[in-house]
């Protein structure tokens, strides 16, 4: 990936630079409509004379950024009713065991920002709404309705279009 000056004469602003190195990096349109400068951090001056007094914004920038967003989705999606309601369903309980882990690493990893992209709230509102449903089920499989799991597989594989990444713990229940 390329690294760049912005935001001085002749380079390209620094909210432009995050967008094109967030997409170069695999940021989707949902992050690159979300990521926010303010998250980059202190990014160096740039003291030549021919870069107009730009600044410099790196890789780690961006995934200073990224990550960032991230943390956000991640607390809103535990913080919501439905998730937590599900963490108390036994018969859920190694889904979200699950998710947990992934959310958790995602807070870790700090330099493979694009192997931990989470849908927002509002892409994965479907899939909490079913769960919501069904957070009392003793047998989750036997009571789930067939329209209910077409609308999760539907919902759950535009999901996995979007982050691919999230086929790792899809993988792990087929």
């Amino acid at each position: 990936m390329k690294k760049g000056p912005c935001g001085g004469k002749g380079f390209p602003s620094c909210q432009e630079e995050l967008m094109r190195m967030a997409e170069k990096k695999g940021a989707n349109k949902s992050y690159l409509k979300s990521i926010k400068l303010s998250d980059v951090g202190n990014m160096k001056q740039m003291t030549q004379p021919q870069f107009g007094g730009s600044t410099y914004m790196s890789p780690k920038h961006v995934d200073k950024a990224i990550n960032a967003e991230t943390q956000r989705r991640a607390t809103k999606i535990i913080n919501h009713p439905y998730y937590e309601a599900l963490t108390q369903n036994k018969e859920a309980r190694p889904i979200i065991n699950s998710v947990d882990k992934f959310l958790k690493q995602s807070r870790e990893r700090k330099n493979r920002s694009e192997e931990y992209l989470i849908p927002s709230v509002e892409e994965a509102g479907t899939l909490l709404e079913i769960g919501g449903k069904y957070v009392d089920s003793k047998d989750l499989a036997s009571d789930i309705t067939a329209k209910d799991k077409f609308k999760a597989i539907l919902q759950g594989g535009k999901l996995l279009f979007k982050y691919p990444n999230l086929g790792k713990i899809a993988n792990k229940y087929k």
